[in-house]
């Protein structure tokens, strides 16, 4: 089984269900659908090679969720950069990735001393891109996926990758044990920069419940 192919179907199968709610504002599984079908859209539009590293810098956490999922329905790898962390750091990161692209916001600081493309995800967003009829690749349950930053406290920071196959069955023991079905709601306080963040994200959304 292949983690995008199951996540797909659950934005399908679950469309009319609420997806995520934040403060005052909900969005449905068909609303999620749709914005992050835009982002997968640009991506696959670059041309970019299978598990192409993706950074992904935000301040804004739904943003985040959007081209985390996004990103990863192009079979690209998401690298999560926290903004917050000295430039040097964030240098070394880049260096170490060869990180070419970043999906950010207007409102981050770009990151300037790096040769990046940085995609703006309120132009992604804005842009008339046919988000419907999309030929999604081909995905392999080996793919890496993503990759997240220890903190480094005992040396170097080492990034650790995260494959297609080990996500999904973490997900679905996670699911199962729990019992978590379209019912369920996830509060969402893990850390974007921490793996367990992808749990609090991606329990609820495969079973149809709600962050």
């Amino acid at each position: 089984m292949i983690f995008q192919n199951e996540l797909l179907k659950s934005l399908e199968i679950h469309s009319d269900k609420i997806a995520i709610e934040n403060g005052e504002s909900q969005i449905s599984y068909s609303e999620l659908f749709t914005i992050t079908n835009k982002i997968t859209s640009f991506l696959l539009k670059q041309n970019l090679e299978p598990e192409t590293v993706i950074g992904l810098k935000f301040n804004d956490r739904q943003s985040s969720i959007y081209a985390i999922i996004g990103a990863m329905n192009a079979r690209c790898v998401i690298v999560p950069i926290d903004g917050s962390l000295p430039e040097k750091r964030i240098q070394t990161i880049a260096e170490e990735l060869n990180l070419k692209f970043v999906i950010t916001s207007k409102e981050c600081p770009k990151i300037e001393s790096l040769a990046i493309n940085n995609f703006f995800i309120e132009d992604i967003l804005n842009n008339e891109i046919n988000s419907i009829d999309i030929q999604y690749p081909i995905f392999n349950s080996n793919d890496s996926i993503y990759i997240y930053f220890t903190s480094g406290s005992t040396g170097k920071p080492k990034g650790i990758i995260g494959k297609n196959c080990s996500l999904l069955q973490f997900l679905q023991w996670e699911i199962d044990t729990f019992k978590i079905d379209t019912n369920t709601k996830v509060s969402q306080f893990i850390s974007p920069y921490f793996d367990a963040f992808l749990r609090d994200i991606f329990t609820p959304l495969l079973a149809g419940g709600t962050i």
